[in-house]
């Protein structure tokens, strides 16, 4: 996790897995335990060959995934993500074993942001 903070107040945070790093941590993991019963059985059962079409696309080599990235409606516009997306972009570039970074979005618009 990383997050930018101005005059004491968080602005933006982005949620990152490292190469190599296959599994979710044990909070990440209740939290979609939990989820899932909130949804019920049947959106689950639903929804699972969505979530396997997306793992289909990721990356093969290791890599960065980001996971996460948001930036408060406040502060929009005013170059938060960019610094975490800089950021994430040094970490991979360091890293001898990253390839790279992936990402999933649903918008066609976030294509060129990201």
């Amino acid at each position: 996790m990383f997050g930018v903070a101005d005059s004491g107040e968080l602005q933006a945070v982005m949620a990152l897995t490292p190469p190599g790093v296959d599994e979710w941590a044990p909070s990440l993991v209740e939290s979609y335990q939990e989820l899932q019963q909130i949804m019920g059985p049947e959106a689950v059962v639903r929804f699972a060959p969505d979530g396997e079409w997306v793992e289909a696309q990721r990356p093969k080599d290791p890599h960065y995934y980001l996971g996460i990235i948001g930036t408060s409606t406040a502060a929009q516009g005013k170059g938060y993500g960019r610094m975490l997306l800089d950021r994430l972009h040094e970490l991979s570039e360091g890293n001898f074993l990253s390839r790279g970074v992936g990402l999933d979005t649903d918008s066609e618009e976030n294509v060129s942001l990201y």
